[in-house]
This record gives structure tokens, C-alpha cells and sequence, in this order.
């Protein structure tokens, strides 16, 4: 059987784990170190897969605990460290102001030397089982994921049959359906009017696929009011020859017609989609191949240049989407040309508020790695307040800071809700075994999405042992050598009870 490949590993994640300098200083090591997501669909566009990442893949890439229990320096009071409410200390940080000249972007917070943090965190020797990730093909009917993963995108394709049909198959077919990955077999769909003459000068030159682009609203109701009332999706490009391709990839849908409602419709009902790119493909009639397979057939083995089909795609993403994004213009199947037309794109991130995050932890704590402290008690609901948009700036907050974790893929603040549960009952689990009366609680966090030179990134977690207010949000982003990290949307997720870290 055929697998989807390219599977984000456990140790691939837990290499991710490693807490950062300093929040207002990414971790470049660990963005540098993030592994490869899908993004784009392959080239066949038959059947793309998308892997996801458990609350329990999560929980076991935290491997130790951490303290931000501060050490006082000559310039920070002792009473001023370690509050559990930072709006507790508004008061005091003027005085800081006054009296010892701390000034910095509008808080006392900001000074970056008034404490240091200690952390025992290690990179976790573990390693995923492919059972730790579930297959959620994007060809079906709904493409949600559950509200506690993140969804990873990776290569794959069709699987074809290993068991013995229930009844007699037509010739040629797997249990009565033809496989469209088997040597020269015929390709799905094809909606699309046929481009004569047959070449991809004729096909990116017809002139009713630069009409249906042209014609295309530019503003799409978005029919998803539990997330999206009120709102729309604005085009944002029109008309290229050449489709997406960002790390916030979440599906492909074939359409039979140019319609932007359609896709529209995919994007809503999809977990973490904010956006859309619909397009016109010339794809094959057959699946090209040049004798280099012994794969059964009874389609030949040798169709290097069949003749083509026209396919309207619609691919789905999680963040912003914009005309920088469109860098994929095809390419070659053996002697076959892949190109794209009349390619739209349609955004709503800037207007979409995340969903409120869930605490995942009872269904995963039994797999939280046996290096750490497993966890005994657990809360579920709705632990955390609903998000608090920071104005596309990070929080910057050093004293309360805890540690940050980087996950690719399209903007997934609940990924940060399962990291900060985790540790926090981390932290407890293991102040009680060393026979301590208090631990370091996670009261908040951050979670925020960078954008790499431009194209779309992944999501970043910054957790703290503080209510921290929105106007600690001051991070825009950095640079790692010839590499700009842009931080775009950014919320702040507090505990509804804060906890005061008593064991």
C-alpha cells in the first residue's frame, strides 16, 4: 500500500522543544530546525493527505519542567519579580520609571535584565510511532480536524488495494475503480473545456479562462458565522499563471466549475482555513509514463505525452494569502506540461478571530513521555478566556516568560493551548515529586504567526506565569542572517482562574 511520506516525526518536534533565548528574540535555531511541511499539492493533484499532530505528540515533546522563579539584580526590587498578574505591577512599574530609569515601550516589562530564567528543559530522545498521526484525506466531504491538532501537511497519494475484491472487478480496475496511479491509466475529472491546439502556449493563452478569472467577484460571503459572522473573503490576486504555495497549506478540492462560491464553501467548513486559492490546470488524460514501470496495468506502459485535460482546483490555506504567495506554475510529468491559469486568491485572515482553545489534556495524558512526570489530574473545558488580538505584535514580556515552541503549518493557537496545559501540570507534577510546595504556573499564552521572508511560516508559542496585558505587545519580528521573520496575527490567551502555583 502506498503511504503518504514526508511524516513530521516525534523527534523531529521534540527537537523543537528547546525553550528560546528570550521572547523578544526568536529562537532561530529552532525555526532553522523546523521540519519540511507540504506546501502546495503534489503535482498529480489526485489525492493529498494531510497528517495531524496530537495534543499527545505534543505532550510528548515536553520533556522537562521549567521556572521562571527570577534571581533579583541591582536594578530590579525583589518585590517587583515573579507577580502572578502583571496588571498588578503597572503601578510599580511607573515608580521603576521614575526611580531607576525603566522606560522601555510603555511597560516595565520590558527590561530585559531584571531577572533570568532557569530551565532544565532537554531535547526529548523519543521518537513518533505512525500511530501517534492521523490521515484525514482532503478529497472528502469535510476536511475539518479536530479543534486540538495541528494540522501538518505532507506528499502522498492514492493507496490502491492490497485485499481481494468482494466481487469480480471490471478489467482494469481495483474492486470496479480504476487506480489513476498505475502506468498510463485515465485521470479523474477533467470539468474543464478542451484547449485546442493541445500545447500550454494555447492553454495559458484561451481566452474564456482570463474571463472566468476576470469575472470572478471580489468579495466572497464567508457562510461560516461560527467563526466568521459577518466577515468576507477579499481577492487579494487575480488572474496569474501560477497557483499558491506557502507552508500553511490545507487541501485540495477539484471542482466542476469555476466557482468562487464553491471554494468559498470548502475554506468555511475546514478547521484553520482563512483563505483560498481557486485556478484553471492543464493536467494529463492519462498518467504519464515513459517504460519505467512494472506496476500491472492494462493501460500500457508508455504515454509520456497524453493528450490533457482541463481541471479548476481550489486549494484551501491557514493564514494570509496575497499575489507573493503564487510561485507555483506547474511543471513537467514525464513529457507532460503542467501549467496554471486564471488564478485567484481570496483572504480573510485579518478578519477572522481564532476559535476559543479547549484543554485537551485528560484524552492525552496517559502518553505524555515517561522521561517526564506524567501527569494524575487534569481539568477539560474551557480553560482558557477567548482571545485577545495583540495587533499582529508578539508579547514582550522577558520576566514571565516560560519558554516558546515553534510549529509549521497554517495559524494554530491551539497547539500553543496544548503546550501550556502540558507544562503547567509538568511543572506541578514535578514540584510535588521533589517535595516543593509551590511550581511555576502557566497562566497565559501567546501564540502568534511568522511569516519567513514574506510567505507564510508557522506558529509560534510563548508561554508566561502572568496575566500579561495586550499592551505588552511590542515584537514585530527579527532577522536571522539573510532570513526576516515577520510576526502578522497574534493573540493572547489567558487562564480564566489564574493559579497562584501552590502544590
Amino acid at each position: 500500500m502506498r503511504t503518504a511520506a514526508g511524516f513530521l516525526s516525534v523527534a523531529a518536534l521534540a527537537g523543537l522543544a528547546a525553550a528560546s533565548p528570550a521572547p523578544q528574540q526568536l529562537d532561530f535555531n529552532q525555526l532553522a530546525a523546523a521540519p519540511t511541511v507540504q506546501t502546495a499539492p503534489i503535482l498529480n493533484g489526485i489525492s493529498n493527505q494531510t497528517v495531524t499532530i496530537s495534543s499527545s505528540a505534543v505532550a510528548q515533546s515536553i520533556s522537562a519542567a521549567v521556572s521562571t522563579t527570577a534571581t533579583a539584580v541591582a536594578t530590579a526590587p525583589a518585590d517587583v519579580v515573579n507577580k502572578r498578574s502583571i496588571e498588578q505591577r503597572d503601578l510599580l512599574g511607573g515608580l521603576d520609571c521614575f526611580l531607576f530609569g525603566w522606560c522601555g515601550s510603555g511597560s516595565s516589562a520590558a527590561a530585559t535584565t531584571s531577572s533570568t530564567v532557569k530551565s532544565t528543559n532537554t531535547s526529548s530522545t523519543k521518537t513518533f510511532s505512525s500511530s501517534s498521526f492521523k490521515a484525514v484525506s482532503t478529497s472528502s466531504s469535510s476536511s475539518s480536524t479536530s479543534s486540538g491538532s495541528a494540522t501538518i501537511n505532507t506528499v502522498s497519494g492514492t493507496s490502491s488495494s492490497t485485499t481481494a475484491c468482494p466481487t469480480t472487478p471490471e478489467e482494469g480496475t481495483y474492486c470496479g475503480f480504476i487506480n489513476p496511479e498505475d502506468p498510463c491509466a485515465p485521470q479523474p475529472d477533467g470539468y474543464g473545456p478542451k484547449v485546442t491546439p493541445d500545447t500550454a502556449s494555447a492553454f495559458l493563452a484561451y481566452p474564456p479562462f482570463h474571463s472566468m478569472a476576470s469575472a470572478a467577484p471580489t468579495v466572497v460571503v464567508s457562510f461560516n458565522p461560527a467563526s466568521r459572522s459577518g466577515n468576507a473573503y477579499l481577492q487579494t490576486f487575480k488572474d496569474l499563471n501560477a497557483s499558491s504555495s506557502a507552508n500553511s497549506y490545507l487541501g485540495l478540492y477539484t471542482l466542476t466549475s469555476y466557482n468562487v462560491s464553491d471554494c468559498a464553501a470548502h475554506c468555511d467548513s475546514t478547521n484553520l482555513c482563512t483563505s483560498f486559492n481557486i485556478y484553471i490546470e492543464r493536467d494529463p488524460s492519462q498518467n504519464p509514463t515513459k517504460n519505467d514501470s512494472t506496476a500491472p496495468t492494462v493501460w500500457g506502459y508508455y504515454c509520456p505525452n497524453p493528450s490533457s485535460i482541463t481541471n479548476y482546483k481550489c486549494t484551501l490555506w491557514g493564514s494570509n494569502l496575497d499575489a507573493s504567495t503564487a510561485t507555483n506554475h506547474g511543471g513537467y510529468r514525464e513529457d507532460f506540461q503542467v501549467v496554471v491559469t486564471g488564478s485567484n486568491g481570496y483572504d480573510s485572515t485579518n478578519t477572522t478571530i481564532p476559535p476559543n482553545c479547549v484543554d485537551t489534556t485528560p484524552s492525552a495524558s496517559s502518553v505524555v513521555s515517561s522521561s517526564a512526570v506524567a501527569p494524575a489530574t487534569a481539568s477539560s473545558g474551557l480553560t482558557w478566556s477567548s482571545p485577545k488580538t495583540c495587533g499582529g505584535r508578539a508579547i514582550n514580556a522577558p520576566n514571565y516568560w516560560m519558554g516558546s515552541k515553534f510549529y509549521p503549518g497554517p495559524f494554530n493557537p491551539q497547539v500553543c493551548a496544548d503546550y501550556a496545559s502540558y507544562q503547567h501540570i509538568l511543572n506541578k507534577k514535578a514540584a510535588i515529586a521533589a517535595g516543593k510546595s509551590s511550581f511555576t504556573p502557566c497562566n497565559s499564552f501567546n501564540a502568534y504567526y511568522l511569516y519567513k521572508n514574506g510567505v507564510p511560516y508557522g506558529t509560534y508559542c510563548a508561554l508566561y506565569d502572568a496575566s500579561i496585558s495586550t499592551s505588552y505587545a511590542t515584537y514585530i519580528g527579527g532577522w536571522s542572517g539573510n532570513d526576516k521573520y515577520d510576526c502578522r496575527q497574534s493573540y493572547q490567551y489567558t487562564r480564566q482562574t489564574l493559579d497562584q502555583g501552590l502544590c
